[in-house]
Order: structure tokens, then C-alpha cells, then sequence
């Protein structure tokens, strides 16, 4: 009975002895994870530069004024490398870049853009401090910002992981100015009092508070010189002064005609991408009253238009997606490629689409050279791109079409879908 007696008791101690090892085990794991992982205040009344552990700080997180595209540039003291934190609350952020703009993500798509303050998810951004003094940059989606290993290690939307490119350094640059001056640079198309489109589009590049206009929508490229002051501009050549809009997107101007703000270009970081004033002569002759693609929750803001080489020639070749007759029964979306070929763009359509519904929720894309794509069901059934292409697709879907330019005309790639 006494040694029976004894090995009950030697049980339940031992039974305590595990019990109090696994509290001691998880209380570890938990203080070591809340040591990884916790949500941090940021200084919002500085500009910072963004780099991380796996470029060290060489490489800065940067943009060009007049793209939308990110990429990781040589560290300097330019305008691109310098970012801003505003507070949305719950320790959430919108990431704002010196001209204006904000960070922005595509829940189908991985890479991250500069775009126009619009409300929507992919500009909510999560800073998570590190243990080691780095902080981690989530997305609403529940991604990490991370950079590529290879190639430009451009910037990337990755799955969360123990990556060095998604630790990040935030390191301060200098005191916020609470009079920097508002963002209007871009293109702008003109609308008269009575509604009608101008045939006129502007291009505004701006540096501080002052800025040039040039027209290029047709071959008369008038200029002006201006300045900004406050929602106040000035536009000195043209003798005439406008007033910006509390969302950033029109300018009304004192002789009546309104500027409404194009969409950003969704292309790389090609600072001279700008859409041929030829281009847009063809599109103002031959499709009076075109606009541009409407946007969705799906979609967010889509491309106009992005160049490529089509044809293989060296020279930059353009698509554009516009609608046609958008308020009427006979409302089109198109979608068209022009090839340079000197002189002139040779126009080719690509695709036409009559269904009004879904208009919103399809975009494009250009596929570059060096691309593989997937023909069939075998790995080695693969074919590489010798020439850019376009993609039309469907937002959020798997459903597209890739269209190549070969023997005079673009015919869709027969690819496979599994």
C-alpha cells in the first residue's frame, strides 16, 4: 500500500512538473513574439527615408515626380526618397511621398504605386516595430512590403515572412514644413462651361511652389509659367489664375473652363512616358467625345495608356483604353495599340467590348520582352516573349487576354488556363 501510495504521488508531481514546464514554454514563446511584433507610434511631423535590412541603406525607397511607379534608388537627397506618415487612426497610416501622392496596392496585383488620395484599402497602411529596431510595412490584405532578390529589386507586396527585405529602417530626414505646397502636378484635360471636352491636354510639372503648364494636346505646345499659394494658382503666361479643388482632382480657372486631373500613369519608372500629341490629334478626330475607362472597387485606378515595344523596332509604341459614348445605348470600351513609324502612329485596334456592365472591372497591362508564358500543361511548355505584348484582363479574376503584334497585325496568344 505505502509504495502504491508513493507512486501516486510521484505522478502528480511529475504531472506538475510537465504542466508548469508548458506555461513556462508558452509564456516564453508569447513574450518573445510580442517582443518581435508590436504597433508603434510614428512621428508624423518628419520626413523619413525608407530602407531595409536586405539592401542595408545604399538603396532607398524612391519615386519619380511624374510616374507612379517605386522603385529602390541609390540613396540620396532627392525629393523621392522623402516620405511622410499621416495618422488615419488606430495606429494605421497613409504613406505619403513629397509630391502629393499616396502609397497604394492592388489586392490582385503585387506591386505597390503612387496614387491620387481615394479612401481605399490598399492606402491603409499598419507599422509593426521589430525587436531589432526595423519595423515591418503590412498592407489591409494582410501582406508585407518587401523588395525583389534579383533584377532592379523593385518594390514588392510579399507574404508575410522572415525576409530581410521586408524589415524596413525609417530614418528622419527633417522636420515636417506645414506650408509645403499642394501637389498639382500631372496632366489635365479642359471642360467648357457647357460641358464640352477641350481638345486640349496640360501637362503641369511642378517643383515647390512654382510649376510650368505645356500644352500636348495638339503640335501648338503653349507654355506658361506659374506659382502655387495655398489652393491659389497662378498661371503668369496665360494671365489667368485658377482655384484647386479640396480633393486635388479640378482647377477651376477665372475664364470659366474647368481642368479636371488625369489618372496616373500606371507604368514604370520612365520619366519622359508621355502620350504622343499626334496620338491624342487621331483620338479627338476620329473618336469625338472619348473618355477615360470608369474606375471600380475591383479595379481602383486604371491606366489610360502605357507604351511598349510592340513591334521589335527599337521605338516606343503606345496602347490606349478609352471609352466611347459611355451615357448612350452604344457605349464602347477599346482598347487600341499605335506603333510609331516616324512620321505618324499607326493605329490598330485591339479589342472592343459592348458590354456596359463591365466596363469597371477590366483593365490592361503591358507584358515585356524576356516574359515566359505558360502554352500548355507540361513545365517545358513555355514560350518567351521577343517582343512586348497587352494584356486585357478582368480585375480580381484569372481572366485574360494577351495580345501580340506579328505579321502586320496583333492576334491573341493561345495560352493555357488551368
Amino acid at each position: 500500500m505505502q509504495i502504491k501510495g508513493r507512486l501516486k504521488i510521484e505522478n502528480i508531481l511529475s504531472k506538475i512538473v510537465l504542466i508548469s514546464f508548458a506555461i513556462f514554454f508558452i509564456q516564453g514563446i508569447t513574450q518573445a513574439q510580442s517582443a518581435e511584433l508590436s504597433f508603434d507610434t510614428i512621428d508624423t511631423g518628419y520626413k523619413y527615408r525608407l530602407t531595409n535590412s536586405f539592401l542595408n541603406d545604399e538603396r532607398s525607397l524612391d519615386v519619380f515626380s511624374n510616374t507612379n511607379a517605386l522603385f529602390m534608388g541609390e540613396t540620396s537627397k532627392g525629393y523621392g526618397q522623402e516620405w511622410i506618415f499621416r495618422s488615419l487612426g488606430n495606429n494605421k497610416y497613409s504613406i505619403n511621398d513629397a509630391y502629393g501622392r499616396v502609397l497604394d496596392v492592388n489586392t490582385g496585383l503585387d506591386k505597390p504605386f503612387m496614387n491620387v488620395w481615394g479612401n481605399y484599402a490598399g492606402q491603409v497602411w499598419t507599422i509593426i516595430r521589430q525587436s531589432n529596431g526595423y519595423y515591418r510595412i503590412t498592407d489591409a490584405y494582410g501582406r508585407a512590403l518587401d523588395t525583389y532578390g534579383n533584377g532592379e529589386n523593385d518594390p514588392m507586396m510579399g507574404e508575410f515572412g522572415n525576409f530581410s527585405g521586408q524589415l524596413w529602417k525609417l530614418t528622419k530626414i527633417s522636420k515636417l514644413n506645414s506650408s509645403t505646397p499642394k501637389n498639382i502636378e500631372g496632366n489635365w484635360a479642359g471642360y467648357f462651361k457647357d460641358g464640352r471636352k477641350s481638345p486640349f491636354i496640360w501637362a503641369i510639372r511642378q517643383s515647390g511652389s512654382t510649376f510650368t503648364i505645356e500644352e500636348i494636346g495638339t503640335n501648338q505646345r503653349r507654355k506658361s509659367a506659374g506659382r502655387i499659394n495655398g489652393d491659389r494658382i497662378f498661371a503668369t503666361d496665360f494671365g489667368t489664375q485658377g482655384t484647386l479643388s479640396a480633393d486635388g482632382k479640378e482647377i477651376s480657372w477665372t475664364d470659366g473652363v474647368v481642368w479636371v486631373r488625369q489618372p496616373v500613369i500606371m507604368a514604370s519608372s520612365d520619366k519622359s512616358k508621355q502620350l504622343p500629341a499626334s496620338v491624342f490629334k487621331y483620338l479627338d478626330t476620329r473618336f469625338k467625345g472619348w473618355d477615360i475607362s470608369p474606375e471600380s472597387e475591383l479595379c481602383g485606378e486604371k491606366l489610360l495608356y502605357d507604351s511598349g515595344d510592340f513591334d521589335g523596332d527599337g521605338k516606343k509604341d503606345y496602347a490606349v483604353y478609352f471609352v466611347m459614348d459611355k451615357d448612350t445605348s452604344n457605349a464602347r470600351l477599346l482598347l487600341y495599340a499605335f506603333l510609331d513609324r516616324g512620321k505618324n502612329f499607326q493605329p490598330f485596334r485591339i479589342s472592343e467590348n459592348r458590354d456596359r456592365e463591365s466596363f469597371g472591372f477590366t483593365s490592361f497591362s503591358i507584358v515585356k520582352k524576356g516574359t515566359k508564358l505558360q502554352t500548355g500543361e507540361r513545365r517545358n511548355d513555355v514560350v518567351t516573349l521577343q517582343t512586348d505584348a497587352i494584356t486585357e484582363y478582368t480585375c480580381e479574376t484569372d481572366a485574360s487576354s494577351t495580345y501580340l503584334y506579328k505579321s502586320g497585325k496583333f492576334s491573341v496568344m493561345n495560352l493555357f488556363s488551368p
